[in-house]
């Protein structure tokens, strides 16, 4: 009796852009934590919605902690008003600053703890503007962030570029901010890995690095992540959020 082939299936084509697109990420040149943000700098990361700066960057933000520079969290939208009793209300020059409740994602990445060996407490704010509705409120936004910066701060913000309105709008306003101040500001591309493929040419590659997530960090951030044993969130992983790296564009 003859036996029967195996019919060959076709590959899956998301799934073979998905790795091409892995290999190319992980090709491009890397960066260190400390070099991006020097010692007795502050870096801000400036986020469309909270927990979305642990997806992104949270590896960064653990290296960071890791290495004692101090550390500011600022959610576009969230609670404006909410200080928690661990960060009281404080005064930055002219500006009232409040910190928010530390985000459930940002506690589980171990970066909030507040004891006497802790060097680099994070910090988190809410800018209180509502979602989905950013790029209506980009200079009120710009104005938040201008107050709150520093000369000398290492800003991070979504790609004014990204494909999202929200992230587009942080992204403009964090750049507004900063020139204002004297502030450097990294973009950090997110929703764009959702329509980019490798080769690109609405990505500028030559600008793109790689920040290496060692061990302890990529254990943090799944940690993070999926919440206490609870599976990540698929829009997450959609964002390569699990990979040991992160990219950005200097």
């Amino acid at each position: 009796m003859p036996m029967l082939s195996a019919v060959p299936q076709a590959p899956d084509h998301a799934a073979v852009c998905a790795e091409r697109g892995r290999w190319a990420l992980a090709g491009l040149p890397s960066i260190s934590p400390a070099l991006m943000v020097p010692e007795g700098r502050r870096a801000v990361v400036v986020t469309p919605d909270p927990d979305d700066e642990v997806a992104s960057l949270g590896g960064l933000i653990h290296g960071l902690h890791f290495l004692g520079r101090p550390l500011t969290i600022i959610a576009a939208t969230g609670d404006a008003g909410g200080a928690s009793s661990h960060n009281p209300p404080e005064y930055d020059g002219e500006a009232q600053v409040q910190y928010a409740p530390y985000s459930g994602a940002l506690h589980r990445l171990g970066v909030t703890s507040r004891t006497e060996m802790d060097t680099a407490p994070c910090r988190v704010m809410h800018a209180g503007m509502e979602k989905g509705a950013l790029h209506r409120n980009e200079t009120a936004l710009a104005a938040f962030l201008a107050w709150r910066l520093k000369p000398g701060d290492v800003l991070f913000a979504s790609w004014r570029f990204d494909g999202d309105p929200d992230h587009e709008a942080v992204g403009r306003a964090a750049l507004a901010a900063a020139a204002i101040v004297g502030a450097k500001c990294i973009p950090v591309p997110v929703h764009a890995w959702e329509w980019a493929t490798p080769g690109d040419t609405r990505i500028p590659w030559h600008r793109a690095r790689r920040i290496e997530v060692d061990q302890y960090g990529l254990y943090a951030k799944r940690k993070a992540l999926s919440g206490d044993g609870v599976p990540g969130d698929p829009h997450l992983e959609s964002h390569g959020a699990r990979q040991p790296y992160e990219i950005v564009l200097l």
